[in-house]
């Protein structure tokens, strides 16, 4: 809390590889960013309960402070969960 959109957002994707995620991110021309997931240690529930994929949205919402649409989602066979977040309204 109290960090900027992009400090946030690295501490994220630090977090999420410490889980197994392969988690990259990186800015946008448009001053968003882009957090890609290339791996998903819980693929066997999020198959089953796509509740897990949205609660992962939530949560990355929540903890970022910020809008953040779901792109691609392994869980639907995609090739990686993609996140746009975008910087909050002032």
């Amino acid at each position: 809390e109290g960090k900027p959109l992009k400090d946030r957002i690295s501490e994220l994707t630090l977090i999420q590889n410490a889980g197994g995620y392969m988690a990259e991110w990186k800015e946008r021309e448009n001053g968003g960013f882009v957090i890609e997931e290339f791996n998903c240690p819980i693929s066997q529930v999020a198959n089953v309960y796509q509740e897990a994929c949205e609660c992962e949205l939530q949560l990355f919402q929540s903890l970022l402070q910020a809008p953040v649409k779901r792109t691609e989602c392994l869980a639907k066979h995609g090739q990686k969960c993609t996140y746009i977040v975008e910087r909050p309204a002032k």
